[in-house]
């Protein structure tokens, strides 16, 4: 097989070749297959298509069956591929569309029919730079040409060849690049503004492949005429809750840009303010200027104010502030019922003016008499818990009550009732001095505390401690003194006695010393009780006693007399020791009385010897 070569492609009929090699070759021809005409060759001699085949063929593919025979009839027959492209390449644009807008790189799409097809390009206006494509798949154009492209019109030329070498270079593209977002201005409403109704909107855009207009309220978008009012939708402006709303403006273009910075902040505003005052209670009571706290809803709120009975001074409000009713207004007031007017309005206008209270001024203290108590300073001397009578009178009359000294509990009374104090409180008191507190206030607070008894709890007998002398105590011939404690509120007389009440001596205060002639007269060597006395202004009595012992004096004291009295024989019978040294004794004091250290050691002696024994 000299020509064709297999697999080889023609856009003109092939040239054919064949040598065969037969001693009794016969004939040498060609067909195609489906076609049975036979068309016959020279060995060794180039013969072109038949002419009529070649221009019936279809592009593509087509085999090409070579055959030879013998004498004898023998066939060798040989089959070529051949390839018929004798057209250029054809090209069909899918993306993008002949002037359209874009403003970023568009998406191409191209479909190339040949046979025999080897490359797919294009390039863009001012750059002859070859950016390839895959047939028939989508790709951008290419991020460094769209950059480089300036706005406006570009042109994209497309190209396509074969394997021949052909070329179709035949198609362009018209785009516009448009990468600027329209520039959009909002002519009315203006941002941040208060409105009582749906709003007007008027929006102007510019730009020169201007697309749509629109605006955004939550999620329902409304479209929008460039440049002409047109009031907010009603369905939209009637699910708006009061307060602040956002409104949001867009503009495309046929680019595809968009401009969606606009947002305008708008505020509904349909409803009066809104009033609640907590403070002061309608219908209440005060003894000073009352503290004013309210709180206003209103999302426009401009001004509070309030205003008093016979007074149109306007006096401000901060809302959500406490804050006290003007004092010069208060003073100016006379006591009895006023009233306060609260006003309230917002930034469109809308007053609120419906709420008034009504306050009882009252500044004067309820006035208070006891008409049944012990007077001030008394005692009282019963067990039972003493009554009480108070007299209260006051216009707006709320309370009396009283507390006792040493316990904070309110007790309360009736007004002009008589009462007992609080058996409970009274069983309680210490003896002495308590004080009594009255009060008595009214609705407006006014305070009444200055009623204070004095009163002296005494229901006890005198209760006497004697401080000295000791129990046993030994006194001489110096009478001894005494020092007491007396416990007693109503203290009335204090005495003693020390002959079991036989004679009764007064004294005064809780110091003294017992009369030296009464001790005197009491004999040495004794003991002695010594009773002391005090009653009440009730006579209730009270006592205390105390054994004391009277003992020789130094100065009274003779031995030799001592030792031959009755007393000194018993005491020589008790001790021999003690009769010997009264025989020493008597000898050394012949004619001597009372002399001598020995003299008073034995005395001494003597003394505690005696009190042993008598103990």
């Amino acid at each position: 097989m000299n020509l064709p070569q297999n697999q080889t492609t023609w856009n003109i009929a092939p040239t054919i070749n064949i040598t065969a090699y037969e001693p009794d070759l016969s004939l040498i021809w060609y067909n195609l297959p489906g076609n049975s005409t036979l068309f016959p060759l020279i060995n060794n001699t180039n013969m072109a298509l038949n002419s009529f085949i070649w221009n019936n063929l279809p592009q593509g593919e087509f085999q090409l069956i070579l055959n030879a025979n013998d004498t004898l009839g023998n066939v060798n027959s040989h089959t070529l591929s051949l390839y018929k492209d004798n057209n250029i390449p054809s090209v069909e644009i899918n993306l993008p569309l002949n002037g359209t807008w874009w403003g970023s790189p568009p998406l191409l799409n191209v479909t190339v029919y040949d046979v025999t097809l080897d490359s797919i390009w294009y390039n863009v206006t001012g750059d002859p730079t070859k950016y390839f494509l895959t047939n028939n798949s989508a790709q951008l154009l290419d991020s460094a040409a769209w950059t480089s492209l300036p706005e406006g019109i570009i042109n994209i030329n497309f190209y396509a060849n074969d394997s021949l070498g052909r070329l179709n270079n035949t198609y362009k593209l018209t785009l516009f690049k448009d990468t600027i977002f329209p520039i959009v201005k909002i002519n009315y409403p203006l941002d941040s503004t208060v409105m009582d109704s749906a709003p007007v909107i008027n929006v102007t855009a510019f730009d020169i492949n201007l697309n749509s207009i629109w605006y955004r309220v939550g999620a329902i978008n409304e479209p929008l005429i460039n440049n002409t009012e047109e009031a907010l939708l009603p369905a939209i402006w009637s699910s708006i809750p009061e307060g602040q709303f956002f409104l949001y403006v867009y503009a495309n273009d046929s680019a595809g840009n968009v401009n969606n910075s606009i947002v305008l902040t708008l505020i509904k505003d349909t409803i009066a303010p809104q009033i609640t005052i907590f403070n002061p209670i309608n219908t209440s009571y005060g003894n000073s200027a009352p503290w004013i706290y309210l709180i206003v809803k209103d999302t426009t709120l401009d001004s509070i104010w309030y205003n008093i009975t016979g007074d149109q001074t306007k006096y401000f409000l901060f809302n959500d502030t406490a804050v006290q009713l003007n004092n010069a207004a208060w003073n100016g007031l006379p006591q009895g019922w006023f009233t306060i007017d609260f006003y309230a309005n917002d930034s469109i206008g809308r007053i609120n003016d419906t709420f008034r209270l009504q306050i009882y001024k009252d500044t004067i203290n309820p006035l208070v008499s006891v008409t049944s108590l012990p007077a001030n300073n008394s005692y009282i001397y019963v067990d039972v818990a003493p009554q009480i009578n108070v007299s209260v009178s006051d216009i707006n009359h709320d309370s009396i009550w009283y507390t006792v000294t040493g316990n904070s509990t309110k007790q309360f009374l009736l007004n002009n009732t008589l009462s007992s104090i609080d058996q409970f409180i009274w069983s309680n008191l210490e003896e002495g001095m308590f004080q009594i507190f009255i009060f008595a206030n009214d609705t407006a607070g006014n305070l009444n505390d200055a009623m204070v008894l004095t009163l002296y709890k005494d229901n006890l007998a005198p209760q006497l401690t004697i401080i000295s002398p000791l129990a046993n105590e030994k006194f001489g011939g110096t009478a001894p003194s005494f020092n007491l404690s007396i416990i007693e509120v109503s203290l009335n007389t204090t005495w003693y006695t020390i002959d079991g009440g036989l004679n009764n001596y007064t004294f005064t205060g809780l110091n003294g010393t017992i009369l030296q002639l009464l001790w005197d007269e009491i004999p040495d060597l004794q003991n002695i009780t010594i009773t002391f006395y005090a009653n009440d202004s009730q006579g209730r009595i009270g006592s205390a006693s105390v054994v004391v012992q009277k003992v020789l004096s130094k100065e009274q004291f003779d031995l030799i007399e001592f030792l031959t009295s009755p007393v000194g024989l018993t005491i020589m019978g008790v001790s021999v020791g003690a009769i010997i040294i009264i025989i020493v004794i008597k000898i050394r004091s012949k004619g001597h009385r009372g002399g001598g250290k020995e003299k008073e050691k034995i005395e001494e002696l003597l003394r505690d010897t005696w009190w042993k024994d008598r103990e």
